[in-house]
């Protein structure tokens, strides 16, 4: 009979607060210290959450999502054309394909 092994919750909690802690140093330290990124780069994990429950609460999070999803997608069918062009050139002309495909 197989053992089945169950999850260290605990562990996973404590990873995710570190991860989150270790954004809120990297926010500290980038935005509000040295300002290497501006704050609409690298939002801080309170900014997030303070945006996530208003959106929650106007009911735009679910448009918002959407949106995001339709931006990634246009993105994604964009480059498969642009790389299939790009491919079918360098098929078709031997000088695209040796100055492009370099290995």
């Amino acid at each position: 009979m197989k053992k089945i092994w169950k999850s260290n919750i605990t562990g996973e909690i404590l990873f995710l607060l570190g991860v989150i802690l270790l954004w809120q140093i990297l926010y500290m330290i980038g935005v509000d210290g040295f300002g290497i990124w501006k704050s609409y780069a690298m939002p801080s994990p309170s900014g997030v959450w303070n945006s996530f429950t208003e959106m929650i609460k106007q009911g735009t999070l679910l448009s918002a999502i959407g949106n995001s999803l339709l931006r990634g997608a246009i993105g994604y069918i964009l480059s498969l054309m642009i790389g299939g062009v790009i491919g079918v050139f360098m098929n078709h002309f031997s000088f695209l394909h040796k100055k492009i495909y370099f290995y």
